[in-house]
């Protein structure tokens, strides 16, 4: 059953196993268990109320995680969907996390056909950080002013007790600006990231289509980092995909190889 909830705001959950499995979930993580029991091969969809998890206010320190744990391996994907506007992400196990992450993002977007005023506020570039553990320590550095006045390079601290939750979006600058992207975020603990934008065009300033789509990710840690990738293409139409690379350290050498490359 497909739930829509008012404002046309919908978080959901999917877990999947394909073994018979007991799954607790905690959501918010301050909240009381639930409990399933699920048989093998099974997909369950579950959809949480956006007005007490929902993650919207910049640097704010909050309780709005969903936990999760399960007696058997489990898949886990969300997705973050309003009208005309969704993207999900594959979840992270809290094994997998790590303590250095670097922000892949987009700057910030205007609608510019758009004569309503809202249309021309700003959609923002963001990223967010859950703890593991209590107290763990986190610092970033944003790459570009943050909503919360933090000025680029400026070095900011913060402590997160376990489930909570630290969302920074990029400051009102106008489209083209405010790119989050290359933030450095380490913690002496365990974290997980979210990276992504709250609404954008890829790539930025198309003059056909108006168009724009929500964007999050879960990243994974540097020290998972890769160095040789493939891809397929998206599409057949001969005009290529888009690729963001970012590094960690200094002096990397990327080459890129392709039939027209």
């Amino acid at each position: 059953e497909l739930i829509v909830l008012p404002g046309g705001i919908r978080l959901t959950v999917h877990i999947s196993t394909i073994r018979p499995t007991t799954v607790r979930i905690a959501g918010p993580i301050t909240g009381p268990s639930q409990y399933l029991q699920l048989a093998g091969d099974t997909v369950v969809q579950l959809t949480f109320p956006y007005d007490k998890l929902e993650m919207y206010e910049s640097e704010k320190i909050q309780s709005k995680s969903i936990e999760i744990e399960s007696d058997q391996p489990i898949s886990v994907s969300g997705i973050s969907s309003q009208s005309l506007s969704t993207d999900g992400y594959s979840a992270i196990p809290v094994s997998k996390w790590g303590r250095e992450y670097v922000i892949h993002s987009w700057p910030n977007d205007i609608y510019m056909h758009d004569d309503d005023p809202q249309g021309k506020i700003p959609r923002s570039s963001e990223f967010m950080i859950i703890a593991s553990e209590d107290n763990t320590v986190i610092e970033f550095a944003p790459r570009s002013r943050t909503l919360g006045q933090v000025q680029p390079g400026e070095s900011s601290i913060i402590t997160l007790n376990k489930g909570q939750c630290y969302l920074v979006k990029s400051d009102t600058l106008p489209s083209g600006e405010g790119d989050l992207s290359g933030t450095i975020v380490r913690g002496d603990k365990p974290i997980g990231v979210f990276s992504g934008h709250l609404r954008t065009a890829i790539p930025l300033g198309l003059t056909e289509f108006d168009s724009k789509n929500h964007l999050i990710e879960m990243l994974y840690p540097t020290e998972q980092w890769g160095s040789s990738f493939i891809t397929v293409p998206f599409t057949n139409d001969g005009t290529g995909d888009f690729f963001r690379i970012h590094c960690i350290a200094p002096n990397t050498k990327v080459t890129v190889k392709g039939w027209n490359i």
